[in-house]
């Protein structure tokens, strides 16, 4: 749904308005300067404008004009073809000044200065004299935060006997029982703040993606390793377009090197077996035949042996959405723009 503006300026009775450059000292001007991260350029020009009838208002003459805000900067502007431009340098402000006492001549003064209009707000509706808020480029923060999390194994290189790392040391006792408490370790994981307008915000939307990962590849990123934390939004008035939403996505990412993303890997424990991996289960003893008391590690197909390596359970901890559906820019992370 898009944004219908409420309030604009109009022409009840357009006129014919004529434009020419204006020439005389003092009817263009321009300076650069340097602040502590860019050069500024900035320039002034003015033309001459003529109505066809004394009733034409700033609302005909501004809004005829062969130029409007966001264009970069050209001369001449009315007539014959640009000697020079500055692809760097908006329009900023336009002025319209009635110069006659007949009410036919008008001064036009424009402005250009270096805040580009067209990338951080848009130009969809200048031509009305009004910018459309949802046009507005959105902001992105990236950062870091630190999560606790509980893993399977440590972090130790164990090669085997063709060099490759088999993985870290599992969280077992010397006798290859689990711990009963695996310590947590931290964890710092990327972290994406994406914030633009919107038009409409629907909350019993927005909550079924609160704490869920990405069924699908989203910003580059493969599916189960970006985790939704939240959708918020705050509303606004303005006076052109009424009600609209700056809506802030929060997003984690953990797409780590085993490619477990968001899924739980649980060590394969527990006090009853399948021998040999079939019929019903029963309770694991010892070697002396005694039942065990403490969970022991057990084999993929349910069976138990204490010289087997252990074997881990994988589970998703959060439910997957589609992201593509919340239509978040698919180069946020790489354009250079």
């Amino acid at each position: 749904m898009n944004l219908e503006p409420v309030k604009y300026p109009s022409a009840l009775t357009p006129l014919v308005i004529t434009y020419y450059d204006d020439y005389p000292p003092g009817a263009r001007s321009g300076s650069w300067s340097v602040d502590e991260t860019r050069c500024n350029r900035s320039y002034t020009l003015k033309l001459k404008a003529f109505a066809g009838s004394k009733y034409a208002g700033p609302v005909q003459v501004i809004g005829a004009l062969p130029v409007r805000i966001g264009d970069t900067y050209q001369f001449p502007l009315a007539t014959g073809v640009p000697y020079e431009n500055d692809t760097g340098s908006f329009v900023q402000s336009i002025s319209a000044v009635n110069a006659s006492e007949d009410g036919l001549q008008w001064d036009v003064t424009i402005e250009y200065g270096p805040y580009d209009v067209a990338h951080q707000l848009g130009t969809s509706d200048i031509s009305q004299g009004i910018i459309d808020p949802t046009d507005r480029a959105p902001e992105v923060y990236y950062d870091k935060a630190k999560y606790k999390r509980t893993k399977p194994e440590d972090e130790s290189v164990n090669l085997n006997e063709e060099g490759q790392n088999t993985g870290g040391k599992p969280y077992i006792n010397t006798v290859g029982d689990p711990l009963l408490d695996p310590p947590d370790t931290e964890e710092t994981r990327p972290t994406l703040k994406f914030i633009r307008n919107e038009a409409t915000y629907n909350d019993s939307y927005a909550a079924q993606y609160k704490d869920t990962v990405n069924s699908d590849e989203f910003l580059g990123y493969p599916p189960n390793t970006v985790k939704c934390a939240d959708i918020s939004a705050e509303r606004i008035y303005d006076a052109d377009w009424g009600y609209f939403f700056r809506v802030t996505y929060d997003f984690e990412f953990r797409d780590d090197d085993d490619g477990n993303g968001y899924s739980k890997l649980i060590l394969n424990a527990g006090y009853r077996q399948l021998v040999n991996g079939t019929g019903e289960p029963v309770n694991v003893t010892d070697a002396n035949g005694n039942t065990v008391t403490d969970a022991v590690p057990l084999q993929e197909n349910g069976s138990y042996s204490p010289s087997a390596d252990p074997y881990f359970l994988t589970f998703q901890e959060f439910a997957q959405l589609t992201f593509a559906d919340l239509n978040i820019p698919d180069d946020l992370l790489t354009t250079s723009e």
